[in-house]
C-alpha cells in the first residue's frame, strides 16, 4: 500500500512519505497524528493502469498496481504480528479465518488489520480516523475496527455517492449497478472534537423561502401542525 502522511508533532510535519505505509508507520511516533484518511486498495479483483503519453506520441499505459490479495503473499506473516500485538484482535482475525478460509479476501483484511493497529498508535488521543472502502468487504472491515478501535467509537458510517448514474445497463442482470462507497468514521477516544458547524451546508435563499414561507416582525416561519405520531405513544402534556 502507497502512503502519503502528513501531521502535525512527530516525525511527519511538512513532509510526504512515498512507500509501503506498513514501513512507515512502524517508525512514526506513539500520538503524533491527529487526522487519518485511508483509501487502501479495495480488494476488488481488478488491475488498475496508469495512462500516459510514449516518447513517440502514442497514448500508452502501464500497470500501476494489481487490487489482488493472495494468502501466500505475507497474510501469515501479517496474522502473527498482530498476534505479538494483540491477542484478543488476533483472536477475532482467527475467527473470521474460521469462516473465510486461506482466501484472498482473509488475506486483505491481515494486511489491513496490522495497519490499523499501528494507525491507531500513532493517532493522538483527540484524533479521528476515516476508512473509505466498498461494500466488497466493508462489513468486515468494520467488525476488524470495532475490535481495534472499539465499538464505543465508532462514529458514523458515510455513505459517499459516486455516480447518480451508476455505470452498467439493469438489463439482464441480477442486481443493481454500485454507485456508492463507504467511509467508516471511529475516534480514538471520546476527546475527539467533533466540528459540525464545520460542515453544515447553510440553506440558500430559495430553500428559506420554501421551508420558511411567512414572515412576521420576527422573521421568518413556517405554519403547520404539529403532530406527534401513534408510535411515540401517549404525553398528555405533549398534546396540540
Amino acid at each position: 500500500m502507497k502512503s502519503i502522511c502528513r501531521a502535525h508533532g512527530g516525525p511527519c510535519v511538512n513532509k510526504l512519505y512515498f512507500g509501503d505505509n506498513l514501513d512507515w508507520l512502524e517508525k512514526m511516533a506513539e500520538n503524533s497524528v491527529d487526522l487519518v484518511y485511508l483509501d487502501p486498495p479495495f480488494n476488488s479483483k481488478a488491475s488498475y493502469n496508469i495512462l500516459y503519453k510514449s516518447p513517440v506520441g502514442a497514448d500508452a499505459q502501464r500497470m500501476a498496481f494489481e487490487d489482488t490479495w493472495r494468502w501466500e503473499d505475507g497474510a501469515e506473516a501479517a496474522m502473527e504480528s498482530v498476534r505479538r500485538s494483540d491477542v484478543s484482535i488476533f483472536r477475532m482475525l482467527q475467527a473470521l479465518q474460521g469462516f473465510l478460509g486461506q482466501s484472498d479476501l482473509m488475506a486483505y483484511l491481515a494486511m489491513m488489520t496490522v495497519r490499523l493497529i499501528h494507525l491507531k498508535r500513532v493517532l493522538r488521543p483527540t484524533g479521528s480516523i476515516f476508512l473509505h472502502c466498498d461494500p466488497t468487504a466493508s462489513h468486515y472491515l468494520k467488525t476488524v475496527m470495532d475490535s481495534i478501535f472499539g465499538a464505543s467509537n465508532f462514529r458514523n458510517e458515510i455513505i459517499w455517492l459516486r455516480s447518480r448514474n451508476p455505470k452498467g445497463s439493469q438489463h439482464a442482470s441480477k442486481k443493481f449497478s454500485p454507485s456508492t462507497d463507504t467511509i467508516l468514521y471511529y475516534a480514538k477516544s471520546d476527546a475527539a472534537p467533533f466540528y459540525e458547524d464545520a460542515i453544515r451546508v447553510p440553506l440558500s435563499q430559495a430553500e428559506l423561502l420554501e421551508k420558511y414561507d411567512r414572515s412576521d416582525e420576527l422573521g421568518p416561519y413556517a405554519d403547520g401542525p404539529i403532530l406527534r405520531s401513534a408510535s411515540m405513544g401517549v404525553r398528555p402534556n405533549l398534546v396540540y
